[in-house]
């Protein structure tokens, strides 16, 4: 802080400095001006109002229109050099024009996104876009939209710069169009599937292992579309695609790179693959859409185990809907926790919304030990595009969870100062013996 002060103080010291120069060019023109001139008979019989000369004490009182106006254009010149640093996210959002300051709030968080600006407009309709609802022309949130690499989430970081890339449209219908009614109409869909309903789909519910929630495990042969409506939903457990990979089809273009390349790396055409999810389902904040995070574990297909005739259930009542949603949160936020302790995996492909990764022979790269830092803190620190709603239930819940293990850690405690005070009086009574 004492650096910034500093700072603005040198700035402060070079105007003053400014200001008085012209100060004195001020008054040397004034005295130029006051000099006596011959009068001629128009100018004794003019009735006009002799101009006013301003006395050098009355100078400094009113400063004059031309230092002003010199003001006013060393003002505009230091505005335009002048960079502007936006933090969009965590308690300090805003635009900072003092670098040290900006500094000192983004490092407060490792979770912040930020981006330099070179003019205060740019960084104020940079916000805004930020802050609005989402559309396919909004790169900073569209994440489905916009097809970015891991370089881009690893930039995602204290100072870090979010990289503008050009929107892409990577499905017929618009998932930013989905509907609360559409979800749960697809949801009660894989509810009552039957053994009809698999046949025909080549998609079989599947329990998820938290909560009562249903998802979806879909087989070679199955629609496109409606494996990427899945997939738009958080609706998908595991795919187990074919060799052509038709059914992600519609998945961004990246990511099915990223899936032919483990495929030729490792190669597994013939024996085929798996992608196996764990996602937060689709969120509404008001009107805006909140597409769903997915961590997605891409590996060799082993034998298929046997799948019994589904057992159709009831609709999902609407207060579970937020359980599954808070669920879906913590199996990602495990995983993640399980997968950070694996010394040997990589990162096949990343956005802000969407992380695959793979078992490697090798040991983690620095570059993707880094980015999946980066994407695991903005689930850990509760940071991830989710409504109001669904943030305070998982903030309760992380409450809860906090205080079963401080109280586990208790009784713990308590166990262990019992056996030492038990282990104590036992020695105390052999030596009184």
């Amino acid at each position: 802080m004492e650096d910034i002060e500093a700072q603005i103080l040198e700035k402060e010291l070079k105007l003053a400095r400014l200001e008085k120069e012209i100060l004195e060019k001020e008054i040397k023109l004034l005295k130029l001006k006051t000099k006596t001139k011959p009068a001629t008979v128009e100018e004794e019989t003019s009735t006009k109002p002799q101009e006013k000369v301003l006395t050098t004490e009355e100078l400094f009182k009113k400063p004059p229109q031309m230092q002003l106006k010199m003001k006013e254009i060393i003002q505009e010149q230091e505005e335009k050099k002048r960079e502007f640093y936006a933090i969009f996210n965590t308690e300090n959002r805003g635009i900072y024009s003092n670098q040290d300051e900006f500094k000192i709030k983004a490092a407060k968080s490792p979770a912040t996104i930020s981006k330099t600006y070179s003019s205060k407009e740019e960084a104020e309709k940079a916000m805004k876009e930020y802050l609005g609802p989402k559309t396919p022309k909004n790169h900073f949130r569209s994440a489905l939209m916009v097809e970015h690499t891991s370089e881009t989430i690893s930039s995602m970081k204290v100072l870090g710069k979010i990289k503008e890339q050009k929107p892409i449209i990577i499905m017929r219908r618009d998932p930013l169009k989905i509907t609360y009614d559409q979800f749960v109409l697809t949801t009660n869909e894989l509810r009552s599937a039957n053994a009809e309903y698999v046949e025909k789909n080549f998609i079989f519910p599947t329990f998820i292992s938290m909560g009562d929630g249903v998802r979806a495990t879909i087989f070679e042969g199955a629609n496109p579309v409606k494996v990427y409506d899945l997939f738009c939903k958080g609706l998908i457990d595991c795919i187990y695609p074919g060799t052509n990979l038709e059914e992600i089809k519609y998945f961004p273009d990246n990511l099915k790179r990223a899936v032919n390349k483990f495929i030729t790396n490792v190669k597994c055409k013939e024996a085929g693959i798996y992608l196996k999810f764990w996602s937060t389902i689709i969120d509404w904040n008001n009107d805006e859409v909140l597409l769903p995070y997915h961590l997605i574990k891409i590996g060799v297909k082993a034998e298929l185990r046997n799948f019994t005739e589904p057992s159709p259930l009831n609709p999902i009542d609407p207060e579970e809907i937020m359980i599954e949603r808070v669920n879906g949160y913590f199996c990602i936020r495990n995983q993640l926790r399980f997968i950070i302790t694996k010394g040997s995996i990589r990162i096949n492909y990343c956005t802000p919304n969407v992380l695959v990764y793979s078992l490697f022979n090798n040991k983690i790269s620095k570059r993707d030990t880094k980015t999946l830092k980066n994407w695991s803190s903005l689930i850990e620190t509760n940071n991830a595009w989710l409504s109001n709603k669904t943030r305070e239930y998982i903030a309760e819940a992380i409450k809860e969870e906090k205080d079963k293990e401080e109280e586990k850690a208790a009784k713990a405690k308590e166990r262990i100062a019992a056996k030492q005070k038990k282990k104590g009086e036992t020695t105390s009574t052999s030596s009184d013996q």
